[in-house]
């Protein structure tokens, strides 16, 4: 129901293992502004890096999450979720590099007029983390 807070996040978990997140990078790869059809959805559009470490005594694994603001003219929900992995079990004060790769279709938005994607110009929002309410790096992307 609208207006109604939900109980946990998307993503809330629990477990005996603690971790950090760092490092950040995100490169655009092959997204410029424009009419989007077809095939060309699938096309790499934005390469996002970062390094997770394990600050706890205990192994454990992480299930690290990529959300997507767009542009305020785009009207599209202020956190879209794009992409989420499950690391492998993480050695205490061991680290991974994690890579999202965002497709076209993941950066566009449906048209105003209703006959294809497109991805609009304008200044994007990266946020990583461990939930939608627990969001431990922001970036901005511009396309």
């Amino acid at each position: 129901a609208k207006g109604v807070a939900p109980a946990f996040a998307f993503g809330h978990g629990l477990s005996y293992s603690s971790f950090a997140y760092s490092g950040l990078s995100v490169t655009p790869l092959k997204a410029e502004p424009a009419e989007t059809t077809g095939s060309d959805l699938a096309t790499p559009a934005v390469s996002v890096r970062f390094t997770i470490t394990n600050t706890s005594p205990v192994p454990g694994r992480e299930v690290p999450q990529l959300y997507l603001s767009f542009p305020p003219e785009a009207a599209e929900p202020p956190l879209g979720l794009k992409a989420f992995t499950k690391t492998t079990a993480l050695e205490p004060q061991a680290s991974v590099e994690v890579e999202f790769v965002l497709r076209k279709r993941d950066v566009s938005i449906w048209s105003s007029d209703g006959h294809f994607w497109e991805v609009l110009p304008g200044e994007y929002r990266v946020s990583i983390g461990a939930s939608s309410e627990d969001l431990r790096l922001r970036a901005q992307l511009t396309l």
